[in-house]
């Protein structure tokens, strides 16, 4: 019935309803508007458009009558209200590994957004990105998300005054922003081209409050087996990254290169792309990150091998890389795994 791509988890999308009957919004007459029902979202493996998503929490806010109600429902959310996705982020040893783990398995509650993570004097650039335009119930997911890490990431670490440095959002700013500075607490900006948080370099290293290293490791390689038997949802982009994983040893890898391999033009190649909501940046990116976790794992290989496997001049080229990526360089993130 639901196509796999742009889509959201039906388990995880049903647990979020459940949450919205603390509103008085029942969840079965909500997914009936949309021709659903709970018992078509507890079939194991089944994903939900997220257009169909965005409907849903824009006919939850209309039935609220709260404007700010993605605000609202993040702040009645719980872990377990998250699945195992929930479950391993909370049982992270501090924000560092937490935030690493939000983009590792951001795919297990779905592939309609991504999440990506970017290092500079500033601060952590979080940047949750969805291919969406920032219409009403677009809005709510959105505002709901970005608030759902935040009071987490302060419950987690049991710090509740801390706030971000700022936050920017898509879509247009709302009438009454009081809501908004109550939840976040620092600087707000709207119609931006991402929806984003800004957090400080120091507030990585702080640590998460009871957390039990033995189950963290049980409940990450839970979550990573999850990941890895989901189903290929783009095999057009997987297509891609297996000609690019041939390309990268010693190479530099581009465009041009792999629209050659492909035997089609570089702008047909970027229109396929973005009609997957991806960059050829955005793919080679991916696969190179995933292969460096593969390579850093065997401890014989050394760094500048691996940044050779992965097409880049030299190690210092992929030490930069790979700590936009993980927020730890190669060397830290080999020792933190043993």
């Amino acid at each position: 019935m639901h196509a796999l791509t742009d889509s959201f988890s039906g388990a995880l999308l049903l647990a979020v309803l459940q949450t919205f009957e603390k509103f008085s919004i029942p969840a079965e007459s909500l997914l009936s508007e949309v021709d659903l029902s709970v018992a078509a979202l507890q079939v194991p493996g089944i994903r939900v458009p997220q257009a169909v998503v965005d409907t849903l929490w824009h006919l939850a806010k209309s039935k609220s009558g709260m404007e700010d109600f993605g605000l609202q429902a993040a702040k009645i959310l719980e872990p377990k209200h998250l699945g195992v996705f929930g479950y391993v982020v909370l049982s992270s040893a501090n924000v560092r590994e937490a935030i690493e783990r939000m983009v590792r398995f951001k795919a297990l509650t779905g592939d309609a957004s991504s999440v990506q993570v970017h290092v500079s004097e500033q601060g952590v650039r979080y940047v949750h990105t969805t291919a969406m335009p920032p219409l009403s119930g677009n809005r709510q997911h959105a505002e709901w998300s970005m608030a759902g890490v935040v009071l987490l990431l302060r419950a987690a670490s049991g710090q509740a005054c801390w706030s971000p440095s700022q936050v920017t959002f898509k879509h247009r700013a709302p009438s009454d922003l009081s809501s908004h500075r109550d939840v976040f607490g620092c600087e707000l900006r709207f119609d931006c081209p991402e929806d984003t948080l800004l957090l400080e370099l120091s507030f990585l290293e702080m640590p998460f409050l009871d957390t039990d290293s033995s189950l963290s490791n049980i409940l990450e390689t839970h979550a990573t087996h999850l990941l890895h038997a989901l189903p290929e949802q783009r095999d057009f982009v997987r297509g891609l990254q297996m000609r690019l994983q041939k390309q990268l040893p010693g190479g530099n890898p581009s465009v041009e290169a792999l629209s050659d391999d492909m035997g089609i033009s570089v702008r047909s190649l970027q229109r396929r792309l973005e009609e997957q909501g991806q960059t050829f940046q955005t793919v080679l990116d991916d696969i190179r990150v995933r292969l460096a976790d593969v390579y850093l794992e065997e401890s014989s290989t050394t760094i500048a091998e691996v940044a050779f496997l992965l097409g880049y001049s030299g190690a210092s080229a992929f030490a930069r890389a790979f700590k936009r990526w993980r927020l730890v360089s190669p060397t830290e993130w080999r020792s933190a795994r043993g």
